[in-house]
């Protein structure tokens, strides 16, 4: 009866030490494989792809970024000139237009015998990529809203204005130019004279 129970003693320590050993090979893969054998003699898989989606949008702008500046009094007594530089930044076709007010110097207070307006030209020429361009020169009374569409970058004019067409306007100069006639003799100058000048940019539709 003693040989038996040796025999089932052995066995279930045999069975003990085959769990053991299947631990370790689990835990180290590599060393199953024999000596020499390392990670870099594995065989490579397939490449690992990312892709990342970056997307950005410019919205249109024109801008007036320096304004025109007209310094001191005008002096109608004479025939006279005033011109001064503006800077625009359009990164589309855009449209200028010129607007004025009153459509001429108006008088302030009007007296009889006295000329009660005076009228005058407005020149206006922009940098555009395409080069610079001359729009001529204008009427102030054609530049109200009821004016004439015979001036290009009027309000009245058939798209409202000058059209640059395709031509856009990054960081580019213009100059605005205005001039006026002497006095007539039966109708004299006297006291202020005042007008409102408008320059308008716009984006095309």
């Amino acid at each position: 009866m003693p040989r038996p129970f040796n025999k089932l003693i052995a066995c279930l320590v045999t069975a003990t030490a085959v769990s053991w050993a299947g631990s370790a090979l689990a835990a180290d893969p590599l060393a199953a494989l024999g000596g020499g054998y390392t990670a870099g003699d594995a065989p490579l898989g397939e490449p690992t792809e990312l892709h990342i989606d970056l997307r950005g949008e410019v919205a249109p702008r024109c801008d007036l970024v320096t304004p025109p500046v007209f310094g001191g009094r005008l002096d109608f007594n004479r025939a006279g000139a005033i011109q001064s530089a503006f800077r625009i930044d359009c990164n589309t076709p855009f449209t200028l237009r010129v607007r004025s007010r009153h459509g001429a110097f108006a008088s302030t207070d009007p007296t009889p015998g006295v000329a009660e307006a005076t009228p005058y030209e407005v020149g206006v020429e922009v940098g555009t990529d395409s080069g610079r361009q001359n729009l001529g020169w204008c009427a102030s009374t054609m530049l109200s809203e009821d004016g004439s569409a015979a001036c290009g970058f009027g309000p009245a004019a058939t798209d409202r204005g000058w059209s640059s067409q395709d031509a856009i306007a990054i960081d580019q100069s213009g100059t605005i130019r205005v001039r006026w006639d002497a006095p007539d003799a039966d109708a004299p100058r006297l006291g202020s004279y005042s007008d409102i000048i408008v320059i308008q940019l716009e984006v095309r539709a």
